[in-house]
Order: C-alpha cells, then sequence, then structure tokens
C-alpha cells in the first residue's frame, strides 16, 4: 500500500522543480507488460538501500536499458561486473555525474544499450541460470 505522505512528498518535488511531464508513476505492471514499460525508458536508475539480487536489473538490460544503481548488497554490483549495461553509484552526486555522462555522451550511451542485452543474455539466460541451480543442488546432495 502506498505512503500518502511520501507520495504528496514526491508530488512537491515534481512540482517544484517542474518534471510533470518527465515523471509518472505507474503503479502495478502485470509482467507481460515490463517489457514495453521499460522499452519506453531511456535509463533505469534503482537507488536503493538494501537489495538482495533485483530482479529489476535484470529486466532493465535485457531490454536493453542502461542501469544505474545504488550499491545496494552486492547483487547490482555482480549483475553490472565490469560496468556492462550500467554503472554502480555511491552517492547522490556520483549518481548526478553518471547521468549526465551517459546522457551527453551518445556513443557510451549506445555502447551500454548493447552492453545491457549482451550481459543478459550471456550471463543471466535461463540455461545459465539452470544450470547453476543444478549445481548448486548436485553440491548439496
Amino acid at each position: 500500500k502506498e505512503d500518502k505522505n511520501y507520495r504528496d512528498k514526491l508530488n512537491k518535488q515534481i512540482e517544484k522543480y517542474q518534471l510533470r511531464d518527465r515523471v509518472s508513476f505507474k503503479g502495478f505492471i502485470k509482467n507481460e507488460d515490463i517489457p514495453i514499460v521499460l522499452s519506453q525508458q531511456d535509463l533505469f536508475i534503482l537507488a536503493s538501500k538494501q537489495e538482495g539480487l533485483p530482479v529489476s536489473v535484470l529486466e532493465a538490460l535485457a531490454c536493453g536499458i542502461p542501469v544505474l544503481s545504488s550499491n545496494s548488497g552486492g547483487g547490482a554490483a555482480y549483475i553490472l561486473k565490469g560496468d556492462k549495461g550500467g554503472f554502480i553509484f555511491n552517492s547522490s552526486e556520483d549518481l548526478i555525474e553518471r547521468i549526465k555522462s551517459i546522457t551527453e555522451d551518445e556513443v557510451l550511451f549506445q555502447t551500454l544499450k548493447k552492453e545491457a542485452v549482451e550481459n543478459a543474455q550471456s550471463r543471466f539466460s535461463l540455461k545459465n541460470e539452470i544450470n547453476a541451480y543444478k549445481n548448486l543442488y548436485l553440491k548439496l546432495s
């Protein structure tokens, strides 16, 4: 359930910085619609204090969307290992600089888009995930 006070604060910030045409709250999105919504984005930002292995980052990469993620527990850092498809940021200032660099450098932007898909396909394909679980279970038995 949505925290009304928090949403009010966000809405005030959106108004203050005249972002009405650039920020929207989609609410619940069906799994099958996630690629459609992500494909309409230029950049995916995960600003979280704590995450395990954020599936949302994998979904964005698979859709060819460059990712900026906070260093929130290691999962995102593992996914973006080698800066393939995006970057980890460690502060607000770092996030701002990363956004600027991606939006101002078309070559970097296109490289990250390409690497995003390659990263998701080569490291996190269904086949790779099944094999990883199979290997884990074989080690445990």
